[in-house]
């Protein structure tokens, strides 16, 4: 299975070596209407949905446009769906393909369980009713895919939780986006992030969101960038707490190292953000090493003047 070359953990509990090969790929068969889920095996073409397999979406029928950011347009022309209640696949791992995406339905506290593996396509958290929902899992990024994206359109006052841990390179980008000009929802990613190396690209999409919706990272990615589209209709950032990230763009405009509170990422985009936290700008690895360098070159030095 090429597309898992490191650590999942699978669903059921236990551990995948990183050098995991599933018995099978299973193809999507069907897209997947209301009212069915993830685990129906009439969509697997009849195969039944089992760890030991991995199970990749496809496309069907006409294709239509999700939503637009930062000139990438996600298409859709193929479903695969979760439960409304609280519900956990039980393949092995999703894939989701070019032109498909995770349809996300889950709504009323309800908690979706995958080992998910964007290759190509996306996950959309869609719920038809206020209220809530956690992703949990594992996304990862497939053979040479640099490009991802978690979006929410959920019905106004939703908020829609990524708890799953997130895994990728350096080259990959993971766009965070809410659509929908009419409705004020919430996106939060909660999971662990600390094992990101990429860019988390934030924005409202071209269309727009409900003034008052607001976007919130509440964990770590020392390595990873945090690029947030402060530029984008109606975005707003919620700093809930301390966060560290390797470096922040506010639009295209890097800042250096060092800590951010509200205050001072406001001078930079007036009414972009909210909350108690800060975020925090580590020097990049080289950076570091030459400060080290440096100080103990001025430690050398001061020694052989007090000698």
């Amino acid at each position: 299975m090429k597309y898992l070359k490191f650590l999942l953990p699978a669903v059921v509990g236990c551990v995948l070596p990183a050098s995991a090969v599933f018995a099978a790929d299973i193809y999507q068969s069907g897209s997947v209407p209301a009212g069915n889920t993830w685990n129906n095996s009439d969509f697997w073409g009849g195969n039944p949905v089992v760890p030991e397999n991995s199970y990749i979406t496809a496309p069907f029928g006409a294709s239509e446009v999700a939503f637009s950011v930062n000139g990438v347009s996600w298409q859709t022309s193929g479903n695969m769906r979760d439960s409304e209640g609280s519900s956990t696949f039980n393949g092995g791992a999703l894939v989701i393909n070019p032109g498909t995406r995770l349809l996300s339905k889950a709504l009323g506290g309800a908690t979706s369980t995958a080992n998910i593996v964007l290759n190509g396509g996306f996950i959309h958290s869609a719920a038809n009713a206020a209220g809530s929902a956690t992703l949990d899992g594992t996304i990862s990024f497939g053979d040479g895919i640099t490009l991802g994206a978690i979006g929410l359109i959920a019905n106004p006052n939703f908020t829609f939780n990524v708890a799953s841990t997130i895994i990728g390179g350096p080259g990959v980008t993971l766009q965070l986006v809410m659509n929908g000009a009419d409705r004020t929802n919430f996106l939060n990613v909660i999971g662990d992030i600390s094992g990101f190396a990429g860019t988390f690209y934030v924005s409202t999409a071209d269309g727009g969101v409900a003034y008052g919706s607001a976007f919130s990272i509440t964990s770590s990615a020392p390595l990873a960038t945090l690029q947030l589209a402060v530029d984008s209709p109606n975005f707003l950032f919620n700093v809930a707490n301390d966060i560290t990230f390797g470096s922040l763009l506010l639009g295209d405009t890097a800042l250096g190292a060092g800590t951010y509170t509200v205050a001072d990422l406001d001078v930079f985009a007036p009414g972009k953000f909210f909350g108690d936290g800060s975020i925090t700008v580590v020097p990049e690895p080289a950076t570091t090493a030459l400060m080290s360098v440096a100080l103990a070159a001025g430690a050398v030095a001061l020694r052989r003047r007090r000698s």
